[in-house]
């Protein structure tokens, strides 16, 4: 029995040698090229019957149990264009560890590869396709798979490729993509599959480019994606984490262009750096202890525009989300250059943040912490220069920002022009202190010696004069506590031109400013006009004021907005002025009083009137309650002490009253002998409009005095008002004038009672006078302020004669009759003969219409009888109609009769004849022309046709005119010529 178990044993041990044996002679010939060189081809002829197209394949090289080595291996696609080269492909693998589930590469190299991958219109499969197919099919006649096996274990060491050309192109979803890479280097320290922890020792990356273009798909892109998404369940999982100790970039070149976005990214890295880069994919962690970036250029350019909604694109991995968190411990950026262009907004000058163009950008920075949504940073320094020519030359200082604070710290930013050193700190117990409770705001603002150029502000705002722009702007300024309670303890400002200030004191209840609480001292206030335009808004002053060409003022302001004492001094070059006023009590029922002086302060001046007005010395007091002028109590006293109008010096005014329940009542009386008057007045300011009604007793009135009059004119009357509407454009009430004595040229005249009525309602309107010399009366549908634009607007549509100016349509009949009283013919002794006239007509813009009539029977000034002048206006035949008449005009120098003077005007050119005749009714002067009006200039051109002077013909040339305005005065061939005789009126007057 042993010896047969012996035997069988043997035997045993012999197959398993023998199987041994087999097994290490067949690897053995596996390292014989010519076993190689068969197994090669059994392979190239295998692939090539598979797929049905062209396999190449050099050599192949396997030293078991480790390197495989495949040499310009090559494949074609269907149409016979390259698919696939590789000059060279080696892998250096422990084939026997793979009995051990572990995958254990020593080096990967890959050299000079090419790869042509495209789906290409009309096709719409890729041209690697027919290879997915041939092993798809045969992977489907496979049983079963077994999924018990446990997990292979990935073990890479080092990585190369070298050499290598890929092109992407796919029409379906319009990408077109070529990656040249001359070199990956990597040494790999750690490669986890199955825990997702990779560490890497060395990645190095060169001479790399890669250029994608996004063009428009063939099919929406959106419905492409969501088609070529699995129906995997989704599942959770762990992404990554990466640590790279030594991780560099150079020369590689990514130009990124989406013209479905209008985006635009290229990236020209000369030199990046990353050491000891730690990525937490999964927890969005990112560590380095060092970033560098030198001598590189960033584009980036995009337009907004409606972009794919891939929300119907669903990601089979889900992953929660983590806040991010990034930690460098040095920063360092070097000689780089970044333009960012938003394609949507036009260029504007100055420093263009949707069009920058940033060179020479230094940044050297430590300790940069960006986490759960705060970020500080240490600047060490920093400066660029931008394409609008802004330069920063330095930047450095410690800055934190967190959902509870906002600091700065020793922070220092300088420019050619701009020196800042500024301290700022802001506490707060969240971000929506800063927007909704600033209040509750602790800050500590510290600037100190701070310059401010205005050429740098230039690049931020082009509201700054030419003149000013080389002009500094210095600030010491030390403010703190929290924004309802802060202490001033310094504010200085000084710079421009010529401005000076210098406050402190202590600013309670901001930021609402009817709780604000302000004690300060304001111990110097000086600022020149110059620089008060630099700093106020354009037309935000009025242009009928004048400012002071300088101000100082100084003075304490205590107290609130409705409870405070105040006492200012203010002097300028046009005058001083002195306020001192104080108010207290609860809203509704404040009281107040206030003390005012002027002190011969030029307000004609400050009002842009000079030629009228001149200087003032006045002083008023105002005391009272409540601000709301529906219930203001109050009462006030004013004495002009001087005021000059008009180069005469009035003295003495006296102004007093009161304001209650919306009645103002007004009392006022000059002792001046030259205007002498009282006046009282009621003003009830209760309803929609304000009510009148006023006494007003001109003791004296001298006109001459007052430089109203070349000759003596003295006025004396009583003048009273009732008028219950006090609105020019809906207007009621009566004026009446009695008593009116006048004296000229020392002959005194009594005038009889002068009455003035207005009635107006929401359907009409009516304003007459009536009076010895004259009655008016007018009635329609009109704005009484806007009658005279009614008028201009109405020849200005056949005639430009002034501005339009759009108003409501106006509809009114005038009539006027002029009278003789008895009291004219003293007035004007050489006006011997007059006969009443009138005068009448209507305008109505809606219906276009406008008619005028008027008619002066005779009239006898000295030498001069005038008989039977009659004008008509009107609008008939779309032309702008006019025709004078007069029957005859005597004088010892001339005798005319049946003259006229007529017309019409429409589109700018204004018809005109001239016919004067003698007793006979014989033309004996002729002229006729054309006024032409353009721009704010006219031109008249005689009509060669139309020329008679004194019976006599004379001629000219057609081209003649004579042209006056804006632009000046110009003659343009405007020779006349009778026989010998010759009038040469010049080409340029």
């Amino acid at each position: 029995m042993k010896k047969y178990l012996r035997k069988g044993l043997k035997i045993f041990l012999w197959v398993i040698a023998s199987i041994i044996l087999l097994v290490v002679l067949v690897a053995l010939s596996l390292n014989i090229p010519a076993v190689q060189n068969f197994v090669k081809d059994k392979a190239i002829t295998y692939l090539k019957n598979k797929t049905k197209t062209e396999v190449r394949l050099e050599s192949i090289k396997i030293a078991l149990p480790k390197d495989v080595v495949l040499n310009k291996f090559y494949i074609e696609d269907r149409k016979g264009d390259t698919l696939l080269y590789a000059e060279k492909l080696q892998v250096d693998i422990s084939l026997f560890k793979l009995l051990k589930n572990t995958v254990e590469i020593n080096n990967i190299e890959l050299k000079n590869i090419r790869a042509n991958v495209k789906r290409i219109n009309p096709d719409t499969a890729f041209n690697f396709s027919f290879l997915v197919d041939a092993f798809m099919n045969e992977e489907k006649k496979d049983p079963a798979k077994d999924t018990t096996s446990a997990p292979l274990k990935f073990r890479i060491d080092k990585v190369l490729f070298t050499d290598i050309g890929i092109t992407y192109r796919d029409d379906v979803a319009g990408n077109d993509v070529k990656l040249y890479l001359g070199e990956l280097k990597t040494k790999i320290k750690e490669f986890d599959l199955a825990n997702q922890n990779y560490v890497i020792k060395s990645l190095s990356l060169k001479n790399t480019t890669l250029n994608y273009l996004q063009q428009k798909p063939l099919t929406q892109l959106v419905q492409h994606l969501t088609n070529s998404v699995d129906s995997s369940q989704k599942v959770n999982g762990k992404l990554p984490t990466i640590a790279v100790e030594d991780f560099i970039f150079n020369n590689v070149k990514v130009n990124y262009d989406d013209r479905l976005s209008t985006t635009k990214a290229i990236a020209d890295i000369n030199d990046l750096g990353l050491v000891n880069l730690k990525v937490d994919l999964t927890n969005s962690k990112y560590n380095a202890d060092e970033a560098r970036l030198n001598k590189s250029k960033i584009l980036f350019a995009f337009k907004p525009a409606p972009s794919n909604n891939l929300d119907k694109v669903k990601d089979t991995v889900v992953v929660e989300n983590s806040p991010l968190a990034l930690l460098l411990k040095k920063v360092d950026f070097n000689d780089n250059s970044v333009q960012f262009d938003n394609l949507a907004a036009k260029p504007t000058k100055g420093l263009d943040f949707n069009h920058l163009n940033i060179t020479d950008l230094n940044l050297g920075a430590g300790d940069l912490n960006f986490a759960n949504g705060g970020i500080t940073v240490k600047v060490n320094n920093g400066s660029l220069k931008d394409k609008s020519g802004f330069v920063l030359n330095e930047l450095h200082g410690d800055a934190t920002y967190t959902d509870k604070q906002i600091k700065l710290a020793n922070f220092v930013l300088r420019t050619p022009n701009t020196s800042i050193n500024n301290a700022t700190e802001l506490n707060f117990t969240s971000m929506e202190d800063l927007t909704k409770h600033p209040e509750r705001v602790q800050m500590n603002l510290n600037f100190k010696n701070t310059v401010i150029g205005l050429k740098d502000a230039v690049f931020f705002s082009n509201a700054i004069p030419a003149n000013y722009r080389n002009e500094k702007i210095k600030v010491n300024a030390n403010v703190n506590g929290y924004l309802n309670n802060l202490n001033i303890a310094q504010l200085q400002i000084s710079g421009l031109k010529n401005t000076q200030i210098d406050i402190s004191g202590r600013a309670k209840g901001l930021p609402d400013i009817n709780k604000t609480y302000l004690d300060l001292n304001i111990r110097k206030l000086h600022l020149s006009k110059a620089d008060i335009l630099v700093v106020v808004p354009k037309k935000s002053l009025p242009p009928t004021i004048e400012l002071p060409n300088v101000v100082n003022a100084k003075g304490t302001f205590k107290g609130s907005m409705t409870d405070f004492n105040t006492n200012l001094n203010i002097q300028t070059d046009m005058g001083g002025a002195v306020v001192v006023a104080n108010m207290k009590g609860p809203k509704g029922k404040e009281r107040y009083q206030a003390n005012i002086s002027l002190n011969n302060f030029n307000v004609g001046r400050l009002l842009k009137q000079q030629a009228t007005l001149g200087r003032i010395t006045a002083k008023a007091n105002v005391s009272g309650t409540g601000l709301d002028p529906k219930t203001i109590n109050a009462k006030f006293n004013a004495t002009v002490l001087s005021a000059t109008y008009n180069k005469y010096n009035y003295r003495n005014l006296k102004l007093n009253g009161t304001y209650a329940n919306q009645l103002v009542n007004v009392k006022g009386s000059m002792p001046d002998s030259n205007a002498n008057f009282n006046l009282d007045a009621r003003i009830n300011l209760a309803g929609k409009y304000p009510s009148i009604k006023g006494d007003v007793n001109l003791k004296q009135v001298d006109l001459q005095k007052l430089n109203f009059s070349k000759t003596e004119f003295k006025v004396a009357g009583n003048i009273k008002a009732n008028i219950s509407t006090a609105d020019v454009d809906y207007l009621n009430g009566d004026v009446y004038a009695t008593g009116l004595q006048i004296v000229k040229e020392g002959r005194r005249f009594d005038v009889d009672t002068v009455e003035i009525n207005a009635v107006s309602t929401a359907t009409a309107n009516s304003l007459t006078l009536k009076s010895e010399l004259l009655s008016a009366k007018i009635d329609g549908k009109y704005q009484l302020s806007k009658i005279g634009n009614a008028v201009i607007n109405q020849i200005n549509k056949y005639y430009q004669f002034g501005d339009v100016v759009s108003i409501p349509d106006q509809r009114f009949r005038f009539d006027i009759n002029i009278y003789n009283p008895k009291f004219l013919k003293d007035f004007v002794p050489q006006l011997t003969t007059f006969v009443p006239s009138r005068i009448n007509g209507l305008i109505d813009t809606q219906k276009d219409s406008l008619l005028m009539n008027a008619s002066f029977p005779k009239v006898v000034y000295g030498d001069y009888n005038v008989d039977s002048v009659r004008l008509a206006v009107n609008n008939n035949n779309q032309k702008l109609n006019y025709d004078l008449t007069i029957r005859s005009i005597q004088s010892p120098s001339i005798v005319l009769f049946n003259s006229e003077i007529s017309g019409n005007a429409a589109n700018n050119l204004l018809d005109l004849n001239i016919f004067l005749r003698d007793r006979q009714r014989k033309d004996k002067y002729v002229i006729g022309g054309i006024f032409k009006s353009f721009n704010k200039d006219f031109r008249f051109n005689l009509d060669p046709n139309k020329l008679l002077l004194d019976y006599q013909k004379w001629t000219i040339s057609p081209e003649n005119y004579i042209q006056f305005g804006q632009s000046g005065i110009l003659a343009n061939q405007f020779n006349l010529s009778q026989g010998s005789q010759e009038q040469l009126m010049g080409w340029l007057m």
